[in-house]
């Protein structure tokens, strides 16, 4: 449970990003699973964008869930993950957002 459930492994929803200025979606640019360098990056694309046509993309990478146990309350969540993946956001640069690997204990601080 600890993990799973306050870890947010098993959300109860997902939900997209959308900027408010061009009503495009954060989208993740990396693969579904585990992310083989331990991170990527995510930017807004198209909302209605098939992703199914670009072969290295994460077919739900427009899907986002809270993640990572809160170390303030010991439940979830202090982070927000891509989808069916081991990815959370991690911080901001131009035109893009670093993605890393999510930390379900709680313990990592974000840079």
């Amino acid at each position: 449970r600890d993990i799973y459930v306050e870890g947010g492994l098993l959300p109860k929803e997902v939900f997209k990003l959308r900027e408010v200025k061009t009503g495009e979606c954060l989208t993740y640019l990396g693969p579904m699973g585990t992310h083989p360098q331990g991170g990527a990056v995510a930017t807004v694309l198209p909302c209605d964008l098939d992703l199914a046509k670009f072969r290295s993309l994460h077919l739900e990478g427009q899907k986002w869930h809270a993640r990572n146990r809160d170390p303030a309350t010991g439940k979830c969540c202090s982070a927000i993950g891509s989808w069916n993946t081991d990815q959370c956001l991690v911080r901001p640069s131009q035109g893009t957002v670093s993605t890393g690997v999510c930390d379900v204990s709680g313990r990592q601080v974000a840079p």
